[in-house]
């Protein structure tokens, strides 16, 4: 997916974003992210956009970008590797990297409380006695932060009961057959019934409850690829979780169903494949399109209205 932005902060039924503070200039490199450890093992590839819809300062990219060429001026917004550029850039390139951390620097233990923004570890008041018991119920004692993450994220994408709509539920009906109208993401979590935000918001205040920093993050989906050349549409726009992990840094997961939208679960959110056993998924298993081509190669993006 081409990230377009992240929101930290959800108050009444709305995420919000952090107050943007980027220092814009004519630059080819940026810093490593300052928190993912050399030993994470990670490729590099490059992505060209050859026409770009999108307006400043916004700009679709992948995640962690560590290069690029544009004809304008850009930068990182608050070092989040959030993308943005001073006016809009109808073409650009961008080199970035995919990582491929080990079990090992996934279960690393949690750091100690406080040392991320207390808004990374924020539940929504109105829904967190539901979000506290549904946690209970689906992530197993004593879970490392990536088994938490995984049972999660497993539970509303296949094993929860849920289903993709864009139309959502108006309420849901009590034991006794009184509709409510409960906040939304408990309207979400008793209907089991949205679409990518619900998902990701979802997903979100559980790990948070959990005690593994998260956020949503917006952007696209890959597209569609015909004759070398991925077409992005508006349609394809797309919300997911991203959560903290110590000595990596922030890592997308995928909690949207791929019954509708073609999302594809990165491989490190499913649980490791035991030889022989064909009941393990795969990072591909759920259909959807690449976005990358190796180092030193173009995949071709035209990202239209």
């Amino acid at each position: 997916p081409l990230r377009v932005g992240v929101l930290s902060t959800y108050a009444n039924g709305s995420w919000s974003p952090e107050q943007p503070d980027v220092r814009f200039a004519e630059r080819t490199t940026v810093p490593m992210p300052s928190e993912l450890d050399p030993s994470v093992p990670r490729d590099t590839y490059r992505i060209a956009v050859d026409s770009s819809h999108v307006e400043a300062p916004q700009i679709a990219a992948p995640t962690p970008v560590v290069s690029g060429e544009l004809d304008v001026e850009w930068g990182l917004d608050r070092g989040t590797s959030v993308v943005t550029v001073n006016r809009s850039a109808g073409s650009y390139s961008f080199t970035y990297l995919s990582l491929r951390p080990s079990e090992d620097q996934l279960a690393k233990p949690r750091e100690e409380p406080g040392l991320r923004s207390s808004t990374d570890l924020t539940v929504d008041p109105a829904s967190a006695s539901l979000v506290r018991s549904l946690v209970a119920s689906v992530v197993p004692a004593n879970a490392s932060r990536i088994d938490a993450a995984r049972a999660i994220q497993r539970y509303l994408r296949s094993d929860g009961g849920f289903s993709y709509s864009l139309k959502l539920p108006d309420g849901v009906k009590d034991r006794s057959g009184r509709v409510q109208h409960p906040d939304p993401i408990s309207l979400f979590l008793r209907t089991k019934v949205g679409y990518c935000v619900q998902f990701a918001t979802a997903m979100v205040m559980m790990a948070r409850e959990s005690g593994i920093p998260a956020r949503m993050a917006i952007g696209f989906l890959p597209g569609r690829l015909s004759q070398g050349r991925y077409t992005v549409r508006a349609s394809d726009a797309h919300a997911w979780p991203e959560l903290y992990f110590d000595g990596i840094g922030w890592l997308r997961f995928e909690p949207t169903p791929s019954s509708t939208q073609a999302t594809v679960a990165p491989a490190y959110s499913l649980p490791p494949a035991v030889p022989g056993d064909l009941t393990q998924p795969s990072a591909t298993a759920t259909g959807g399109t690449s976005t990358t081509g190796p180092s030193g190669t173009r995949n071709r993006y035209d990202l239209g209205t």
